[in-house]
């Protein structure tokens, strides 16, 4: 295929993916080399979506090649150089899914690794961390996930004990958009018009007098064209209505906000590519907002999406919530926040203080 003239550059690129994937497991010196050369060559081509997407695949092949092998350490270092991160530290976790096989690696609190590789599982079990391998977690103040696109958005893939949240991607993030502003801004987006032909249940209003200094945006006010205005210059980002899934509009979960005069309403990750934020916490107060793209290799939803655009924390919801108890929740949260708590650590404290409710559904994304 390579000696022939009707590839282009990104499909070449494949055929170095294909060709590590078939060799791997019977020579694992050609394997990787071949695998090492595609990713080499989408690291030149960062703009063309069919190269990262063998880049994605070739490092997903040689993670499990090196879990299988009981190669822990370098599971997380390949994962960490996946998403463009530092090297792992302690307290990390990383996790692979691919069809029917699975890899965990983990780096505890006293810096050693452990791992586990499974190379046969229905593929709608539910994945977590073995409790085994949580034990050397148990002292870490924080513990960052790096997963795959399969697994980013799970929850409960750790105990509640412990304080956790899925790390994005460096790669492709924007830089703050210049200076955060010296005093807090909240833009909160409540109350909105949405169209009527989505039959969408009626939310509970925003309560007159929670956070009465944050810039509001509700009803007619609250199209996708001024919140993505409103919102470039926030230290703190609410959203309190729907998110729904509409392939025609993305590939990942979408929020709900009132038409503009074109009738667009939808605010979905896509749109977020063309904005940088000003380093806020967002919390999207919205059922399955954390519900991103059902695509092997590649993450997207809307918790990367603002982590990409400048965000330094996402709150998000893996299942329904119950709009009437979000508001005082992520009110508690926030105040909590504001007064320098690590965001995990204070999810991780509500989980604690609230078992078995709508909270365990809640991710934080960082």
């Amino acid at each position: 295929m390579r000696q022939g003239e009707k590839l282009t550059h990104a499909e070449r690129i494949y055929t170095h993916e294909i060709e590590g994937r078939l060799l791997v497991d019977s020579d694992r010196a050609a394997g990787t080399a071949a695998l090492e050369r595609a990713i080499a060559a989408a690291d030149a081509a960062r703009n063309d979506p069919v190269a990262q997407e063998a880049r994605d695949s070739a490092y997903a092949i040689l993670g499990f090649d090196a879990a299988r092998q009981g190669q822990h350490d370098r599971v997380l270092s390949l994962m960490a150089a996946q998403f463009g991160l530092p090297a792992p530290g302690p307290c990390t976790v990383a996790m692979l899914a691919e069809y029917e096989r699975v890899a965990v690696a983990v780096r505890g609190s006293d810096g050693q690794d452990r791992g586990t590789y499974w190379r046969r599982r229905k593929t709608d079990d539910p994945v977590a961390v073995p409790a085994d391998l949580t034990r050397g977690l148990a002292a870490c103040a924080h513990v960052g996930v790096m997963a795959q696109p399969t697994l980013q958005g799970t929850p409960g893939i750790l105990p509640d004990a412990l304080a956790w949240g899925y790390l994005g991607e460096a790669r492709g993030r924007r830089a703050a958009a210049g200076k955060p502003p010296g005093e807090p801004r909240a833009v909160i987006v409540a109350d909105v018009n949405p169209p009527s032909d989505l039959q969408l249940d009626p939310l509970s209003p925003w309560p007159s007098n929670a956070m009465p200094s944050a810039t509001r945006l509700s009803g007619d006010g609250a199209t996708p064209a001024r919140v993505l205005s409103e919102i470039r210059t926030a230290t703190e980002i609410h959203f309190h209505t729907h998110a729904i899934v509409d392939s025609a509009l993305s590939d990942a979960s979408h929020l709900v906000l009132s038409p503009d005069a074109n009738g667009n309403y939808a605010l979905t990750a896509e749109a977020l590519r063309h904005v940088a934020l000003a380093n806020p916490v967002v919390v999207l107060a919205a059922c399955h907002s954390a519900k991103g793209a059902r695509m092997q290799h590649k993450s997207w939803s809307l918790p990367q999406a603002f982590l990409s655009a400048g965000a330094r924390a996402v709150f998000a919801s893996a299942s329904n919530i119950p709009d009437r108890e979000t508001v005082p929740f992520y009110l508690r949260v926030l105040d909590r926040v504001r007064s320098g708590a690590a965001p995990a650590s204070v999810l991780r404290d509500e989980r604690l203080a609230n078992p078995s409710s709508w909270i365990a559904s809640v991710i934080i994304f960082e």
